[in-house]
């Protein structure tokens, strides 16, 4: 563009002369536009409308930026750049997916501690059943192995055990100790003879006693124990004196009480 000396001028020989060239025209500047949180398409529209040009970073996945949306931008925004430069852009693939495991005939606690090691929460409900224990996971709501989002919610059901069955304990005094049987049985118990003993209230070959009084509900299968009257107690001495002295036969009252293995067990007469 210029010399000095300038054009013409004699100098002596081995002269410095100094020239000063073009670089051409000067570049323009423009600052790099806010495109983070915008779609793929509108922040690269942007970006060109700057006269910059778009380079497409790696995806990521984020759990704060919708899948399509730019996460970053480098240079940063609002930065001031020659026309022509390079902006990178990395848009989201959006939160990263969770892999569901497999909990079924987990504890419940095993269950929530699996899920929550997978990013995942758990929602339980219970219902009975009588093939898995009480407290473990029958079921889940969302099959093992499958991609969620993460903080997705899994449902799950939780054992509550069988389901409780109850009858109502039936009356089997005065009945004798064949249907005494039958009625217990009918009513989904168990029958435990215990036994004949002596009844001043109950004729002989009669129940006198049940271990469970009738009308209560218990659980099915529950055992239900009863015994059987002799009769009256018989006197001892045919001349009509007991072991204690004159007077007639000893006999025992309602309030007899009948021992068996340890046991004592009043006398029902109801």
């Amino acid at each position: 563009m210029s010399q000095s000396p300038g054009k013409g001028e004699k100098v002596k020989r081995h002269s410095t002369v100094e020239v000063v060239l073009s670089t051409g025209e000067e570049a323009k500047s423009t600052k790099v536009p806010f495109v983070i949180g915008q779609d793929e398409s509108d922040a690269e529209a942007a970006i060109k409308a700057a006269n910059l040009v778009v380079v497409k970073g790696d995806p990521q996945y984020s759990d704060s930026v919708e899948e399509g949306k730019v996460i970053s931008v480098e240079p940063g925004e609002g930065t001031e750049v020659d026309e022509g430069s390079e902006v990178t852009i990395v848009v989201s693939l959006g939160s990263q997916p969770a892999t569901v495991p497999s909990i079924e005939g987990k504890s419940q606690s095993e269950a929530e501690s699996a899920l929550a090691a997978a990013g995942l929460q758990g929602s339980a409900s219970e219902e009975y059943s009588d093939s898995v224990a009480a407290g473990i996971v029958i079921s889940q709501g969302t099959a093992s192995g499958k991609q969620v989002s993460k903080g997705a919610t899994v449902s799950y059901v939780v054992s509550k055990g069988p389901k409780l069955k109850v009858t109502t304990v039936p009356n089997i005094l005065s009945s004798n100790k064949t249907t005494a049987e039958k009625l217990l049985q009918q009513a989904g118990l168990t029958a435990e003879y215990l036994g004949e003993d002596y009844s001043d209230n109950y004729p002989k070959g009669q129940v006198f006693y049940q271990s469970v009084s009738a009308g209560t509900q218990v659980e099915e299968g529950t055992s239900i124990q009863y015994m059987v009257s002799k009769g009256q107690v018989q006197p001892s001495d045919p001349s009509g004196e007991d072991s204690i002295g004159r007077g007639g036969v000893k006999t025992e009252s309602s309030n007899i009480c009948r021992v068996r293995s340890s046991k004592v067990l009043p006398d029902s007469t109801t």
